[in-house]
């Protein structure tokens, strides 16, 4: 899985003082960092999610919305 945080952070639920620096300097958002952790635990239990490339996510009016690779798109 690629992630906009590193996955080590994404599977144990805390940023790692490299990735906090990031969200906190505008690099990657908050929005990016919560669908990370999201997205590493529903892999745990779903194999194609675990090969997703996740390359942002923007929060809209409490949602989320997910930039995923093309071949990301087709298996869902």
């Amino acid at each position: 899985m690629k992630l906009p945080i590193c996955n080590f952070d994404a599977k144990n639920t805390v940023l790692c003082p490299k990735c906090e620096s990031n969200v906190e300097a505008g690099i990657i958002t908050k929005a990016d960092a919560d669908a990370s952790i999201i997205l590493a635990k529903l892999a745990r239990s779903n194999s194609i999610i675990d090969k997703f490339s996740l390359y942002s996510c923007k929060e809209f009016n409490g949602n989320y919305v997910l930039s995923l690779a093309k071949n990301d798109i087709m298996a869902i």
